[in-house]
């Protein structure tokens, strides 16, 4: 270990922090476990600091363990069912969240089309070239709308049948 030197307190801040940091990449636990966690962790490297048997980031990794390590550690002793329970809840969560916004902009996308189609006016013709039946669609009418007008009418639909 190195000799104890002073360390400002933004320094030793910054080493708590990114070490805290990287073990918070590292670990699977509830809101709760980890939080008492870190705060544990914390308060176990600010007084070796104060104690001057820390002076830089590699004696928290020789001291502690490297944050990987201190993860699994800790994820071996957590409470395994609160933990799926956790990520069954948040699986369920993202896939509601992202079932309700492909509903919405499917919605709204068909609404878009309905109205854009709507202005559009196409009819079929039938030619014969060297025997055979050729259809093309043609555009008989086209009213051309911006988005903004698009959209209105998609609000407004009820108020213009009625």
């Amino acid at each position: 270990m190195k000799p104890s030197a002073y360390i400002s307190a933004k320094d030793a801040q910054k080493m708590i922090s990114d070490y805290v940091r990287t073990v918070k990449k590292e670990i699977i636990a509830t809101r709760t476990q980890r939080q008492q966690l870190f705060d544990d962790l914390k308060a176990d490297i600010h007084e070796r600091i104060a104690d001057g048997k820390i002076a830089d980031y590699d004696d928290i990794v020789a001291h502690f363990g490297t944050p990987e390590q201190v993860a699994k550690d800790f994820s071996n002793t957590a409470d395994i069912k609160e933990v799926k329970r956790l990520i069954l809840h948040r699986h369920i969560l993202v896939t509601a969240i992202v079932c309700c916004a492909a509903t919405f902009f499917g919605y709204y996308e068909y609404k878009f089309y309905d109205v854009y189609n709507a202005s559009h006016t196409y009819t079929t013709e039938t030619f014969e070239v060297d025997g055979q039946t050729i259809y093309e669609d043609i555009l008989v009418e086209d009213h051309r709308h911006g988005v903004s007008d698009i959209l209105s009418k998609i609000f407004n639909r009820k108020d213009s049948e009625q």
